[in-house]
């Protein structure tokens, strides 16, 4: 984070560079002071939450914090949620290749498509 001065319509302004979710953004303030005040709280809520909450957009802060309020009333934590997912999680379905098709290009639907065909699309697939 770097503090410069710089214009703005015409006007000096205190201009803050910094980087967030691997892109640089910009905000301007009136006096050094006020740039002075965002650094300390971006960098406080860097120390305290990490990179990662810094990288989400106001509105998956606003879902996130929301969300853990409404867990923290039942007593439940949101790594405990998010652990219950992932072994409760029901194994993927796959979708045949023709369905796929059809939602990419609704004119395919009256076109009937052999099941081998299915089975060499996905014999083209790398296998994990």
């Amino acid at each position: 984070m770097k503090i410069t001065k710089g214009m703005l319509r015409g006007e000096e302004c205190w201009v803050l560079n910094y980087k967030n979710g691997g892109q640089y953004r910009r905000k301007y303030f009136a006096t050094r002071q006020a740039a002075d005040v965002e650094i300390a709280a971006m960098t406080a809520e860097l120390r305290n939450f990490g990179t990662a909450f810094g990288a989400m957009t106001s509105a998956q802060r606003i879902e996130w914090g929301a969300l853990d309020a409404r867990l923290r009333v039942a007593g439940v934590t949101m790594t405990a949620v998010v652990d219950f997912f992932f072994q409760h999680k029901p194994a993927a379905v796959p979708v045949p290749i023709r369905h796929q098709a059809a939602e990419v290009n609704p004119n395919l639907v009256f076109r009937r498509i052999p099941l081998a065909f299915d089975v060499w699309c996905l014999s083209l697939l790398p296998t994990d």
